[in-house]
């Protein structure tokens, strides 16, 4: 398979793979011009390397990773957003900086990287500017970027949080499309990986409301212990 390029975004959400990003309402003509996509009608089209245009009458835009299940991500909020794909093997490279660069100033503030072997590239949309970092060793963070956003995200907790918490939702896409094809949980999950999490989500509890918290917790817990019973069961 290779080395794929993997997409997280902090701002405005937190999404574990892909980036959405938001034309402002005023400048969504302008943008349309400006991209040549004035005689667009489908609701999906793409516009430069591995983004696409989505125009949602609803709000709902698909988030976009090859190797994740599928998910929409409900902004509510009708308008015009670009929808960049994660887990593509080609596509980040300088069309795409330009491609994000010349769409800058008709997107709301924005925050997301592009992770490709031991290359992280922080793209930041402030005032209809694009700003870019691009920093060697991922390794430092031992390829993970959860390690990386704690290590260099330490003052913004809620990012940290909210971080975990899609997280959850991710095992959750998982789980279900497991069951959707008959395969069996246990053989793909183990229980370090829910206790893993629950740890996490404890830790950065205040920054979560306290619904989606309890919601959280008994469904980890549940998992848990069903994982648990199920290794028993098979390596005994």
């Amino acid at each position: 398979m290779g080395t794929l390029n993997e997409v997280y975004q902090l701002k405005p959400i937190v999404l574990s793979a892909s980036a959405i990003l938001k034309v402002k309402k005023n400048c969504e003509d302008s943008f349309l011009k400006s991209f040549d996509l004035t005689n667009t009608v489908a609701k999906e089209k793409g516009i430069f390397s591995d983004t696409f245009l989505y125009i949602a009458d609803e709000g709902k835009v698909e988030r976009l990773a090859i190797y994740s299940p599928e998910r929409i991500i409900d902004f509510k909020e009708t308008g015009m957003y670009l929808s960049i794909q994660s887990d593509g093997k080609w596509g980040f490279n300088d069309a795409f900086v330009e491609g994000v660069e010349n769409a800058a100033p008709f997107l709301n503030d924005a925050l997301f990287f592009v992770i490709y072997d031991d290359r992280i590239s922080r793209f930041e949309i402030s005032n209809g500017k694009l700003n870019l970092e691009v920093t060697y060793g991922f390794d430092k963070w031992d390829y993970a970027f959860d390690k990386y956003i704690l290590s260099n995200y330490s003052d913004s907790p809620q990012i940290i949080a909210d971080y975990y918490m899609d997280q959850v939702i991710e095992l959750k896409l998982f789980l279900e499309d497991l069951a959707a094809n008959d395969e069996d949980p246990g053989k793909w999950c183990e229980v370090e990986e829910y206790e893993d999490l629950f740890s996490k989500i404890t830790e950065f509890s205040e920054y979560i409301s306290t619904e989606e918290l309890n919601n959280t917790m008994d469904w980890l817990n549940e998992k848990i212990a069903f994982q648990k019973k199920w290794e028993d069961q098979y390596y005994r």
